[in-house]
């Protein structure tokens, strides 16, 4: 395997918008040919969250803020978080994390995970658990992952808002 080096290009962000949900993505894995490393630079629209308060079970997630603040929620609290930090998730369903950015700029950072066969993530918001299964197409843009059949993602979700301190919550100028 060589060693590249890529640029991050803007125009490779792809929108993902629900609701309360706003981060826009760019899957780098991809674009390397890595096989066993996940990563992917994601950008945290000002006033949303960047998914589900979710665990992982199969799988432990870096994030590294590259530019930008935003709150993490994650069992103990919430905290500020911004560039020169690490925050690592290990697998575990006591590892549960949100992302929100109350502006007013975008919140990048890069997510890196390790590649898995299956996934299984739990949402403790709404009491689910959803099981991915990674297809022979790893370097498609979704990572390869196919989601269970039939499983609705955003059931119980759309106010995630309820579980936030309201002062976090208010938009910074």
């Amino acid at each position: 395997m060589s060693i590249y080096v890529k640029r991050m290009e803007e125009s490779d962000l792809i929108p993902r918008e629900h609701g309360p949900y706003g981060t826009w993505v760019n899957p780098l894995s991809p674009k390397f040919g890595a096989e066993e490393l996940g990563f992917r630079r994601n950008r945290l629209l000002a006033g949303r969250f960047s998914g589900l308060y979710h665990a992982h079970l199969q799988q432990e997630e870096l994030l590294i803020p590259l530019q930008g603040r935003a709150w993490l929620r994650h069992k103990d609290g919430f905290e500020e978080v911004m560039p020169g930090q690490l925050l690592f998730f290990p697998k575990g369903k006591e590892h549960c994390h949100q992302l929100y950015n109350p502006g007013p700029e975008p919140f990048d950072y890069l997510a890196l995970a390790n590649h898995t066969q299956e996934e299984t993530c739990y949402y403790p918001d709404s009491g689910k658990e959803m099981t991915l299964t990674r297809s022979q197409d790893i370097h498609s843009p979704s990572g390869g992952w196919v989601m269970q059949q039939g499983f609705d993602y955003f059931k119980g979700e759309m106010e995630p808002e309820r579980f936030w301190p309201p002062e976090i919550l208010q938009p910074r100028p």
